[in-house]
């Protein structure tokens, strides 16, 4: 009876742990379904690449910052997770269709004829405050994958109707197919 007490406080105790280093590396699930999970650090890094955007473009083009705006701070983050969520449908029906070295070959076709070169790169990092490793895995790749899906006649929306993500944030929820907030 006593090994029995000990091994339930020692996996407690692991679970414990185990969840307050999630929380420290930033790594704990969002939103998910059974096939994909999108993490709170995938999240976060979208959204703050999306605010230094805004906040440069509103600097040129604007005389006031909605920035500070909390409707706007919302907006943005629904619209980047909607993005996420969207990004894992179209990776796992395409990888589901072509397979994942072909998924791959035709991404790696469409990322060849860019010019990536360094102003792309100084551009990522002054726009979106993001290296050119994660404005290609953020923006570029999702973009080549996205094309591809529309490319082969697969219309998104009609795919997003079967996906029932559960969110994880308490602001947003999955609702017929969109992602909306309180």
């Amino acid at each position: 009876m006593k090994t029995d007490k000990k091994i339930i406080l020692w996996a407690a105790g692991f679970l414990i742990l185990l969840s307050f280093i999630l929380l420290q590396l930033d790594i704990y699930p969002i939103a998910l379904t059974s096939k994909w999970i999108i993490t709170s650090r995938q999240f976060n890094k979208v959204v703050a690449s999306s605010f230094v955007y805004y906040q440069k473009t509103f600097s040129v083009y604007a005389t006031s910052t909605p920035i500070s705006n909390i409707e706007f701070q919302k907006e943005i983050k629904r619209a980047a997770l909607d993005k996420l969520i969207e990004d894992k449908i179209t990776e796992k029906v395409l990888r589901k269709i072509l397979g994942a070295k072909e998924l791959e070959k035709l991404v790696n076709d469409k990322l060849a004829n860019l010019p990536i070169n360094d102003e792309i790169a100084k551009a990522s990092q002054i726009l979106y405050n993001l290296s050119l490793e994660d404005f290609k895995k953020l923006v570029l790749i999702p973009q080549a994958k996205t094309e591809i899906l529309k490319e082969r006649g697969i219309d998104l929306l009609e795919i997003k109707k079967s996906y029932q993500p559960i969110i994880l944030i308490p602001e947003f929820y999955w609702q017929n197919e969109v992602l909306t907030r309180d």
